[in-house]
């Protein structure tokens, strides 16, 4: 699935550069933060997807569900940073690199990419008790995401001005704020799920 996932995001940037070559700064964020969701969503998902009972129960007798949710989020967001640098890496090949403020935009990037591995890790996991997970996951995942992309997309497109506008930080503290709230969460509440 990650090489489904690296391979998608590189027909999505060449479509976005055939489609408008000569992109501007805001088109080629929001692109870039729509690769990076599609890319992340494809690889994260199976996480907990397309396991059988039988997986389930032998992971039950290997680890506490802490050990088992941790695990998974750390994979995911290591996965979900890999893709966001991939989506980066073939948007700045396709195009020229429009940002003034490289650091802010990768503290941005990072955090944007850590609160969307968790929340497919843990859509992942609701999905796999359902008979439609593959149908489920979609559903769920995405609009609990479009807050976090929606803070990230506005902090970043802050990084095209010239001179850093102040409020980018608050954008920064939203998303620190948004990303413990998901994950404490996400703790809190899949030790019941486990138990499910």
């Amino acid at each position: 699935m990650l090489l489904s996932g690296f391979l998608q995001m590189v027909i999505l940037g060449y479509i976005a550069f055939i489609a408008h070559p000569t992109m501007g700064g805001k088109s080629w964020i929001v692109l870039l933060l729509f690769c990076s969701v599609i890319g992340t969503q494809l690889a994260v998902s199976k996480a907990f997807l397309n396991q059988d009972r039988g997986r389930w129960l032998y992971i039950y007798q290997l680890a506490y569900a802490g050990t088992i949710i941790w695990g998974k989020l750390i994979y995911s967001w290591i996965i979900s940073i890999l893709m966001c640098v991939w989506a980066l890496a073939v948007f700045i090949f396709l195009n020229d690199w429009p940002l003034e403020h490289t650091r802010v935009f990768t503290g941005l990037m990072l955090l944007v990419s850590i609160g969307l591995g968790t929340i497919f890790t843990f859509t992942s996991a609701l999905s796999s008790k359902s008979a439609w997970g593959m149908v489920v996951f979609p559903v769920l995942s995405l609009p609990a995401a479009i807050p976090l992309i929606l803070i990230g997309s506005r902090g970043t497109i802050k990084c095209l001005n010239p001179v850093l506008v102040p409020s980018v930080y608050n954008d920064i503290g939203f998303l620190i704020g948004v990303d413990l709230l998901i994950v404490a969460l996400v703790i809190s509440l899949f030790s019941s799920l486990w138990r499910g």
